[in-house]
């Protein structure tokens, strides 16, 4: 039996957690990006956005979550928005 830990939902209705997994990589990847484009540390961005450099480095990694509000921080810390970061990028990819 399934329980609210063990899903999310999306716009096509609840999707198990083992398909949002997925979405790690890619977002570390333009996270990692947006900040190199703006020739930004690790630390500064760290500062910028209020989120610690080790939970940055495990999103630009692929292997850490993270809150819809804290990276709702870093994406402004990185003048892109939330949006930006999840295009083109499916749970079910």
């Amino acid at each position: 039996m399934s329980t609210v830990l063990d899903r999310i939902s999306d716009s096509q209705g609840e999707v198990p957690i083992r398909h949002a997994a997925p979405l790690l990589p890619p977002l570390g990847q333009r996270v990692r990006a947006a900040r190199k484009r703006l020739a930004l540390t690790r630390r500064a961005l760290a500062e910028a956005s209020g989120v610690s450099e080790r939970h940055l480095a495990q999103v630009e990694s692929g292997n850490g979550n993270i809150s819809v509000l804290l990276l709702a921080r870093v994406a402004e810390a990185l003048q892109v928005s939330l949006a930006d970061l999840f295009r083109d990028v499916s749970p079910r990819d």
